[in-house]
């Protein structure tokens, strides 16, 4: 929300928006979830509203200040079944910009508000190796400040590692004890929330570490898995970005090798652009397409549709590939 955002926006802002923190944790996990390929849209408060059930889960990264009305339907949206990713201080601050005293959606989180740190890191403690994900048993450091939580209903996935000894600047390593729950998982109704107490998001835009990335995925995929989706890769690198859009009855999937150098200022310049094999696409859809072919050129590509899944491989991919199903 645009609350939200000029909440973070020091008394003299940036002239140019991509470095300021501000912005940081919805770059950050626009990031994770592009390279992660899942579909999604980034909304302000007034569409966020109107658009709210033409998807399947929501990610508040960061989002201090939620009205009223977002709360209502955060709580309709994940009691009906939704699923839910909220990280530090989202839900911390009245559209004054007065902190609260509690989450305005602590019902939501299962967690109560304690206290905001001011340190430049944290970790998250990962007790054992995620295999799926790839994900070591490691207290992995998040940049940024950390907030710490009680849990009243949630259940505690991964505990927060202060810094040593509370040092608040520079990149000391872990405490000896954790300071609390750093991830939880809370059900609220037919629906389930996870909440997270490092700035995962900002910190991955910062930072870039891979594990970050990952970590959000893992969240996601506890909550809002794969079979849940509109649509699946696999076989895919980070590179690689997905789009799945429609037009009538028709359904377009769009590959793009995205060899860019990802610079915060000035246009981005095309490097090489590595051949890559092995694409393979899953979308639901409630029933067998009357066939994919491959635009331009029209060339017909093999699928199986079983359990409501349209399965295909995808043609070696170059540059962008462009795939067209008929519904």
């Amino acid at each position: 929300s645009a609350d939200s955002v000029w909440s973070r926006v020091p008394m003299i802002p940036h002239a140019v928006w991509p470095p300021s923190p501000a912005y940081q944790p919805v770059a950050g996990a626009h990031k994770a979830l592009i390279e992660g390929h899942v579909q999604l849209g980034i909304v302000n408060s007034e569409v966020f509203l109107k658009t709210l059930d033409d998807y399947g889960a929501i990610v508040l990264p960061g989002q201090r200040i939620l009205s009223e009305s977002e709360c209502e339907a955060i709580r309709s949206f994940v009691r009906n079944g939704g699923s839910l990713i909220a990280t530090e201080e989202t839900g911390t601050r009245d559209t004054k910009n007065n902190r609260l005293d509690n989450f305005s959606i602590s019902d939501v989180l299962g967690i109560k508000y304690m206290e905001s740190s001011d340190t430049a890191n944290s970790y998250l403690r990962v007790p054992e190796k995620i295999e799926e994900y790839g994900i070591p048993a490691y207290d992995i450091p998040v940049a940024g400040k950390y907030v710490r939580v009680e849990s009243t209903t949630a259940k505690t996935l991964l505990e927060l590692m202060p810094p040593y000894e509370g040092i608040k600047t520079g990149t000391p390593p872990p405490a000896e004890f954790p300071s609390g729950p750093g991830v939880t998982l809370n059900n609220y109704g037919k629906g389930k929330a996870i909440y997270c107490a490092s700035e995962l998001f900002s910190g991955y835009y910062v930072q870039g570490t891979p594990l970050l990335r990952k970590l959000a995925l893992w969240m996601l995929g506890l909550i809002y898995p794969d079979e849940s989706r509109t649509i699946a890769v696999e076989n895919t690198p980070i590179n690689v970005e997905v789009f799945y859009n429609q037009r009538g009855k028709e359904r377009f999937v769009h590959l793009v090798n995205y060899s860019g150098d990802k610079r915060e200022v000035g246009a981005s310049q095309a490097q090489d652009f590595p051949v890559v094999h092995g694409n393979r696409v899953r979308l639901r859809l409630s029933t067998k397409p009357a066939g994919v072919t491959a635009v331009p050129g029209g060339d017909k590509i093999a699928f199986t549709y079983r359990n409501g899944w349209v399965v295909f491989d995808a043609k070696p991919l170059d540059i962008h590939s462009v795939y067209r199903i008929e519904v």
